[in-house]
């Protein structure tokens, strides 16, 4: 706006509200209005919007802190220090206006009321804590440099407490009720509760604590009040009490009134008994609840001849009115069968009465009596009684029976007795007959007392010893019997027996006697005689044997028979071959036993029929009772002779009172028939004549014939070439001669005599030609001085065919000779073989021989050395 303007304010009211001023200086300047008038109507002032010379303004407040009360008001003042040159607005800003109320919200102070200050008003908002604020009012404007605070107090006027609804409470002893607990309000912090029963045996809570929030403070929480149960039946109160200590609010105590259910009585341990008559059962008597003073309660039986009660009274107090105190009930014994039925009572002063159901059981079962319970009579003798009643009372008469159940033992008498509840325990008495019968056998019954009705049974035994005698008969107290052959004898009863009777046959010695083992004897045949058949026994010996059989029947006296056997066995030897087959030189074996058992020592001889070709050992054998079974060996033996001729021989076995018996023995030869040679070679010098000697080794079946033949006639030349040998000569060496034809070399010569007969292994005899001049030696002698050597050279002028060992020997023990030995072959026979001589001493003259021990007829060469002296020239030292 570029011209001056003029503002109206309307006709009076005079002063203008402040919030009119305040929009109106915001306009003014929105609008950058240059000079405003301001008329409030008064006449007064003008001015303008340029600003005269300003001056500084500051704000005056009444104070910078005031207090106020949640819900009520305060105020303050806001004025200016000096004259503004335009008119200023103040605003004033609360920092938390939902705390606090400021009214007005804004000051305008014109150019011509600055002088007076503005009041403001504060209001403290109401709110659902407990705490007290601090706030602040900001006092600023955009016209004034220096803006000012006001600091405001809100004081709360919320008091933090515990609610509980309801205030009160009646339970039951037993029952339950809710309790609701909140906050007033809201807490500056958590607030935990306390819970708690001022007598928890009036009534218990839970839960014991509670925690409050400034979140669920006004949210109420519950606590369960539970009525207590107790023994008495007297009513109780308590209180609940709530506490916040931490947060020290003021405690809520909530009385309680408890009423109590419970109702004196008298508590039974069993409603129901039974007991047997003459027994007990035990029960116990207690109280529900505890009584005001002692209390007595009395026990009795409705009917005491049916069961008893024990005590009579008991006592409860305060002190023990819980602890059950016992009670016996008693069965009440009584003479009859029945069971029995009744009650017992506990009953007290103004209270109900309790019963007991009691059955009681009788024990007793009814039963017969008898004395004796065994009668023992004798046939034809004395009667016997057995007296009988009831055990027990009966309800009604009683019929009891009497039978035997063998009448033809015993009879009975009378057949029936009657018992009343009066007379049920007097003895009435049965009589027992004996009855007379025909056999020897003693007899047994039963007396039977019966009530059918009831079924009561009791039973008397009997015994009847017969009169008659019963025995065992024999037809023979003697019997004799062949051995292997059989003999008999009767047996029968003297008196018929009760019922079938065995009879039994024992042998005192089953080895030599045997008899029918057993007989039975009925009621109808026991007079009859039955055969019992006798056996010899076959033994091992040869004597008769005398032999008692006893005739035995359980009860009975026994009856003897002698049985005499006599022995068909004649002794024998008996041997386990009847021929045996052997060699020369070898044996074989066989056994000999007595076929029976000898009564004394009985000695077995031996014997070769040829000792030359079979013997035999032992000589004797002795068999006795005890080893006649027994085999004993025999050995034979083959005997070598010196022919080629199988043999026999016989070995006779002999011994007293049994016939002889025999072995044949075949002895096999074992020698093969050889020709019979001095020597398989033959050596000897070719200008004499060998020999060589021929046998048999064994005599011959037959005249043997032997020939000879020579493989070189010209070297070794047999006659006779034919030798006969008989069974007389076998043995006697036959000559045979062998001749050599000379020759002019010394060459040795060989050839083979052959020895040869029909069926004969044939011999030979190498023959050799010795050339007695074989040996060459040069020099033949010679000398040397003591301890000197010297040599001499040999060979073989001829083929020694085999190898010739030449063997040098010194004749003086001076003498030496290197080497002691050579050897010529075939191939060096002809060759020098030097030997080194020597002696030790001089003047000597030692002669050296050479020559060959493995070939007879080699003439030996000799060479003599002299050894010189030393004082001998050349040998002079």
């Amino acid at each position: 706006m570029s011209s001056p303007s003029t503002f109206l304010p309307p006709a009076p009211p005079r002063r203008w509200p402040g919030h009119v001023l305040a929009l109106a200086a915001a306009l003014l300047v929105a609008c950058s209005v240059d000079n405003v008038t301001f008329n409030n109507g008064d006449g007064g002032g003008s001015g303008t919007g340029a600003d005269a010379a300003p001056g500084p303004v500051t704000m005056v407040l009444s104070t910078t802190s005031v207090t106020v009360t949640e819900g009520t008001t305060t105020t303050f003042t806001v004025g200016l220090s000096g004259p503004p040159l335009e008119p200023i607005l103040i605003n004033l800003t609360p920092s938390d206006d939902l705390k606090l109320g400021v009214t007005p919200a804004a000051l305008l102070f014109s150019l011509d009321d600055w002088q007076a200050a503005q009041e403001v008003t504060l209001t403290g908002r109401a709110d659902s804590d407990t705490i007290d604020e601090a706030l602040s009012i900001a006092v600023a404007s955009a016209m004034i440099t220096d803006p000012a605070e006001v600091a405001v107090t809100v004081d709360d006027d919320d008091g933090l407490a515990l609610l509980v609804t309801p205030t009160t409470l009646d339970l039951g002893e037993g029952g339950t009720a809710p309790l609701m607990v909140r906050l007033s309000a809201q807490p500056p912090a958590d607030v935990v509760v306390d819970v708690a029963s001022s007598n928890t045996a009036v009534v218990t809570v839970n839960p014991a604590q509670l925690t409050f929030t400034d979140a669920n403070w006004a949210a109420p929480q519950m606590v369960t009040a539970f009525g207590a149960q107790d023994a008495d039946t007297v009513n109780s109160s308590a209180s609940i009490d709530f506490t916040a200590t931490a947060a020290a609010l003021t405690p809520v105590g909530l009385g309680v009134q408890v009423t109590d259910d419970d109702v004196l009585g008298i508590s039974l341990s069993t409603t129901a008994v039974t007991v047997t008559e003459g027994g007990t059962q035990g029960f116990s008597v207690s109280l529900t609840q505890q009584p005001a003073s002692n209390l007595t309660v009395t026990l009795a039986s409705a009917a005491p001849g049916v069961a008893t009660v024990n005590p009579a009274t008991l006592t409860f107090s305060q002190a023990n009115w819980n602890q059950p105190q016992a009670a016996t009930i008693g069965g009440v014994d009584d003479v009859d069968t029945d069971a029995g039925a009744t009650t017992v009572s506990a009953s007290a002063s103004g209270l109900s009465t309790r019963t007991i159901s009691v059955n009681v059981t009788d024990p007793d079962v009814q039963s017969l009596s008898a004395s004796p319970t065994s009668v023992a009579l004798t046939e034809g003798g004395a009667t016997g009684a057995t007296n009988v009643r009831l055990a027990f009372r009966p309800s009604g008469n009683v019929t009891v029976s009497a039978a035997s159940l063998a009448p033809g033992v015993a009879t009975v008498a009378p057949a029936s007795l009657t018992f009343t509840p009066a007379n049920y325990d007097t003895a009435q008495p049965v009589t027992i007959i004996p009855t007379s019968d025909p056999d020897a056998a003693d007899g047994a019954t039963t007396v039977r007392l019966q009530d059918a009705a009831s079924g009561l049974t009791r039973d008397v035994a009997v015994t009847v010893d017969d009169d008659e005698v019963l025995l065992l008969e024999v037809s023979a107290t003697a019997v004799a019997v062949a051995e292997g052959g059989t003999a008999s004898f009767g047996v029968r009863l003297t008196a018929q027996p009760a019922a079938t009777t065995t009879v039994s046959i024992t042998s005192a010695d089953p080895g030599a006697v045997s008899a029918t083992p057993s007989l039975s004897f009925s009621t109808a045949n026991w007079n009859t005689f039955q055969t019992v058949t006798v056996t010899g026994v076959e033994d091992v010996d040869l004597a008769a044997d005398s032999v008692a059989l006893q005739v035995s029947s359980a009860g009975l006296p026994t009856a003897t028979v002698n049985v005499t056997t006599t022995d068909n066995d004649t002794q024998a030897l008996q041997l386990s071959t009847g021929s045996l087959a052997i060699s020369e030189g070898g044996t074989g074996t066989f056994t000999v036993r007595l076929a029976f058992q000898p009564s004394g020592t009985v000695t077995v001889n031996l014997a070769s029929t040829d000792p030359g070709a079979a013997g035999v050992s032992p000589a004797t054998l002795s068999f006795g009772p005890a080893n006649y079974a027994t085999p004993q060996l025999v050995t034979v033996t083959g005997v070598q002779d010196a022919d080629i001729q199988p043999e026999t021989a016989t070995i006779s076995v002999t011994g007293a009172g049994a016939p002889g018996a025999a072995v044949s023995v075949s002895v096999a030869e074992d020698d093969q028939q050889q020709l019979v040679v001095s020597t398989s070679s033959l050596a000897f010098p070719e200008t004499t004549v060998g020999g060589v000697s021929v046998s048999l080794a064994f005599q011959p079946v037959s005249t043997t014939t032997v020939t000879v033949s020579t493989s070189n006639a010209a070297v070794a030349n047999p006659g006779p070439t034919t030798l006969t040998f008989t069974t007389a000569n076998w043995s006697t060496p036959q000559v045979v001669s062998v001749s050599t034809t000379l020759d002019a070399d010394y060459n040795f010569a060989t050839a083979t005599l052959t020895f040869a007969s029909a069926g004969l292994t044939s011999r030979n005899t190498v023959v050799t030609i010795v050339e007695p001049d074989i040996l060459e030696l040069t020099p033949t002698s010679g000398w040397t001085c003591p301890f000197d050597n010297n040599t001499t050279s040999l060979r073989l002028r001829g083929n020694p065919i085999n190898d010739l060992v030449v063997t040098a020997m010194e004749g003086s023990v001076e003498g030496s000779v290197f080497p002691a030995a050579r050897t010529f072959t075939a191939v060096n026979f002809g060759t020098f073989q030097t030997f080194t001589v020597g002696g030790s001493d001089g003047p000597d003259s030692i002669q050296f021989t050479f020559s060959t021990s493995t070939v007879p007829g080699v003439t030996p060469r000799t060479y003599n050395l002299t050894v010189r002296s030393f004082g001998q020239n050349p040998c002079n030292l």
